[in-house]
């Protein structure tokens, strides 16, 4: 056995002892404490510096992650998990309002893969005089029969037309991916 994997042994024996309250240095005298070991005991019986637990390191950022609501098909083939099929799934699944999105579309598995290397940046607003049902049920909280009220209410001039009809909630979940724009308007 090494040195260092002895090392390893005698702490963790070390820190089972002080863990049953069983004074490490005097086996044979309980530790003054009957609420068990402290961090402080603990960082000591690992001779951690400054008596501490070491923390978990939390992962670095992304130095350039990839935007989902605008990025080539050819950049999202580039992450984790992803393969032709599924970089067809991203696209017409957008616009995502948050890189969560992903999970609805490709599943809990590959979005944990890759959440470290996406954002989802601004999606492209909806023009509520325009947009056809199915654009205007991706946006939050629009159900099929929302988007048809929606629909069947235009033109709107401004984007709070749509307030009555969706609901002051939804609306301010939505506010800031519409626009009530001058093109024709489709019924």
């Amino acid at each position: 056995m090494s040195k260092t994997q002895l090392k390893a042994l005698l702490a963790v024996a070390t820190l089972l002892l002080v863990s049953h309250g069983v004074n490490a240095a005097d086996p044979l005298h309980p530790a003054t404490s009957a609420a068990g070991p402290t961090t402080g005991q603990i960082g000591e019986a690992l001779k951690v510096p400054g008596g501490n637990v070491p923390k978990k390191a939390k992962p670095k950022p992304v130095a350039n992650p990839i935007d989902i609501n605008n990025a080539s098909a050819a950049q999202l083939k580039k992450l984790p998990m992803v393969g032709d099929a599924d970089v067809a799934k991203i696209i017409a699944g957008r616009p995502y309002f948050s890189k969560a999105g992903i999970a609805q579309v490709l599943g809990d598995g590959p979005y944990s893969a890759m959440k470290r290397e996406i954002i989802a940046g601004p999606p492209p607003k909806v023009d509520v005089n325009v947009a056809d049902a199915a654009t205007l049920q991706r946006l939050p909280f629009i159900t099929e029969a929302l988007a048809a009220k929606i629909i069947a209410g235009r033109p709107y001039a401004r984007k709070d037309g749509i307030a009555p009809i969706v609901g002051d909630r939804v609306f301010s979940a939505i506010k800031n991916f519409v626009v009530a724009g001058s093109g024709t308007a489709k019924r």
